[in-house]
């Protein structure tokens, strides 16, 4: 154990980028500042801290300088239109131990305003969340929008013996009332407001005349910033969880500010985010998909003229690629901030493309959609900022963490020829770790849709071997169950693989980046399809005769213990060893608990979810059929369960309920 603590110390000091920002110092010559978090594991806690490089790019030059040291916590972060100013929100504990929002204005010499958000008395605490939040600059500079939870009045008990302030709203009788809020690590939003405040006298305004039953959020200004665009949520009639659930009913509106009139610019039946505009302002695009179904699908791009206030449709939902080079579609989270080449035309965006996460460019005017980055080295790339006609990104692959890497936006139809200049001189490489992409063949589906879908992939690490002892496979199948793990690097899996384990990470049929029939193919056949595609790259592997036939174990999360679960009960003794971190284990039982209640119908193969539905006796029974539980009666492999006790999506009760169940059968590690 000693070995492995000193190499998970060592493989921890690999840090991630937060954010990163371009500046032009002079004639072809950049300054990035780059915000990076690392494992500190003496304090136990993620730690922040920033780098500058120099890059010269007429003799693709780069340089590291100063010393990195460790930053403050910022909360959001912005950088104004010229880029001479940069607005953070920092929080942060007084001597009393409250903590305290303040929104700071940093320049060329230092600090040049700190507001206290909270004595300004207009707003909650302000959202840092990846749906809602935004900290966006006006184009003159003098003004900033953001998302702040409402101001909601003091509520206490009718017998409580404290005074309160004289001008303080309150409410008796209230201070056990329900709130609502939008699940999984969103428990705080529970009514967000429109927040602009104004640099010159340090005033805030709340936005006005939003529908009540809508949760505002993602603002923009509008050009000439003559008022506000932002994504609204429906509540439709209660809050579902939002978190990596990109199906919510929800719409692009307008806010004039002159006359707090409130425009619907989208469609009001689906699911919008991620509005960015172009830079000479002129229009905006958008991702859209439908609304309901399975929690993400492929995404559609749209694009919002602002003269002529018409919406087109970009880019289209792909259903089937024709082949592992053919666009698969759209599926990233959110486009990036800085998404527009300098043209007004083309967009730079990541997406998952099968087992890869990939970086495409969107020609808006020609509606073509062509791959910009095709590295067999790098399984993983992300658009940080764009700038002046460059393009700052971060590569890895599963035995390279991530490193910067800067390339010049070349002119419409010559993107796939950019050259990208590496920040470091010697990026990080492990070379006793391998790594490959394998395809896999499932069986047909003889029902349902997806009858076509029958390719899905796999991605191996292998350890270097030294002797002829075969390595132990450890088989990981992923969350979801429609997400998608690239061939990125993963901290757990570089440890396990420097320790002698080969790693399977599977991309089951139902993952993203294969096209939206492959999603569509999973809903219905949850414990069948996805065990059978996980246990059969297994297999395949195994047929290879390069890992341990006899020393093969299984570990995952959420939908991934989901899986481990089944795969130990429907295939009893072949898993020697299996590690789940909150598994669904009874989709019946969870439907009552937790913050998604539409995912167990769907994934189910059951009627479309309904706000009002009631589950009857026939509902639980086609559930608990293609739950894990159904099969505890075949465990015979040892578990190690880790179960989080406040997890709003997979609540800790599907994990005590597998616990006590093998338990009671004597399962080891249980």
């Amino acid at each position: 154990m000693d070995k492995a603590a000193t190499l998970f110390r060592q493989l921890a000091k690999n840090p991630s980028v937060i954010r990163s920002h371009l500046h032009k110092t002079q004639q072809d010559c950049y300054s990035v500042s780059t915000v990076w978090s690392q494992r500190d594991l003496e304090r136990g806690e993620s730690v922040k801290f920033n780098t500058t490089h120099v890059v010269f790019a007429d003799t693709q030059k780069a340089a590291r300088v100063a010393t990195s040291t460790e930053s403050q916590e910022e909360l959001l972060c912005s950088l104004s239109p010229s880029r001479k100013q940069k607005a953070i929100v920092q929080q942060v504990k007084n001597k009393k131990g409250d903590e305290k929002q303040y929104l700071e204005i940093w320049g060329p010499n230092g600090k040049e305003q700190s507001i206290d958000l909270e004595a300004l008395d207009k707003h909650g605490k302000v959202y840092d969340d990846d749906y809602f939040s935004c900290l966006e600059w006006s184009s003159c500079e003098t003004q900033l929008v953001y998302i702040a939870e409402k101001k909601q009045p003091k509520k206490v008990s009718y017998f409580d013996p404290k005074k309160t302030k004289d001008g303080d709203e309150v409410v008796k009788g209230t201070e056990h009332e329900f709130l609502e809020d939008w699940g999984e690590t969103l428990v705080s939003r529970h009514h967000p407001v429109i927040c602009i405040i104004d640099l010159t006298t340090e005033t805030v305004k709340i936005v006005e005349g939003i529908d009540e039953n809508m949760s505002p959020g993602q603002a923009s200004w509008a050009p000439d910033d003559s008022g506000i665009v932002f994504v609204g949520a429906c509540h439709e009639p209660y809050r579902l969880g939002m978190r990596a659930c990109f199906i919510r009913r929800s719409a692009v509106y307008y806010a004039d500010l002159k006359t707090n009139n409130i425009s619907l610019l989208s469609a009001s039946d689906r699911h919008v985010r991620s509005v960015r505009f172009s830079p000479d302002r002129s229009k905006f695009v958008y991702l859209c998909n439908d609304a309901g179904g399975p929690h993400w699908h492929c995404s559609q791009l749209m694009m919002y003229d602002w003269a002529t206030k018409e919406n087109t449709l970009v880019v289209h939902t792909v259903m089937l690629p024709d082949g592992p080079d053919q666009f698969p579609g759209i599926y990233c989270v959110s486009l990036p901030k800085k998404c527009w080449a300098d043209d007004n035309e083309r967009i730079f965006l990541p997406t998952a493309w099968r087992s890869k996460e990939e970086i495409v460019v969107v020609n808006t005017s020609t509606r073509v959609v062509t791959r910009v980055t095709n590295d067999p080295q790098y399984g993983c790339w992300v658009i940080l900022d764009m700038y002046d006609g460059m393009i700052l990104a971060t590569r890895n692959s599963p035995n390279t963490p991530p490193h910067l890497v800067l390339g010049q936006v070349p002119s419409a139809g010559e993107e796939h020829t950019i050259s990208w200049q590496c920040l470091d001189s010697q990026p990080v490489t492990y070379d006793d770790i391998s790594w490959e992409i394998v395809v896999c063949q499932g069986e047909p589906s003889k029902e349902g849709s997806g009858a076509d879908v029958v390719e899905y992939e796999c991605i191996l690490l292998k350890p270097s071997q030294t002797g002829d002892e075969k390595p132990p496979l450890i088989v990981f199948p992923h969350g979801g169950p429609h997400c998608v793990v690239a061939a990125e690097y993963i901290l757990s899996c570089a440890f396990f693989c420097k320790m002698g384990y080969a790693i399977l990470i599977v991309n089951y049929r139902g993952s993203l980046g294969f096209g939206q029939a492959g999603v569509l193919s999973l809903p219905g056949k949850v414990g069948s399809q996805d065990v059978k595609d996980v246990h059969g790259a297994a297999l395949q592997v195994l047929s290879t005769g390069l890992v341990d036939k006899e020393r093969v174990v299984v570990m995952g999360g959420s939908h991934g213990g989901f899986l481990s679960t089944h795969l130990i009960g429907q295939y009893p003794g072949f898993y020697k060893a299996c590690c789940v971190r909150n598994p669904v284990v009874n989709i019946a039982s969870l439907l009552g608990s937790t913050d998604i209640p539409d995912w167990s119908y769907v994934e189910a193969g059951l009627e479309e979810f309904k706000p009002h539905f009631v589950p009857t006796a026939k509902t639980y029974k086609e559930m608990l059929q293609r739950s894990p539980i159904a099969h505890v009666d075949k465990v015979k492999t040892p578990i190690l369960l880790m179960i989080g006790a406040e997890d709003r999506r997979v609540p800790p009760k599907q994990g005590y309920e597998y616990y006590k169940a093998v338990k009671a059968r004597g399962v080891q590690g249980s």
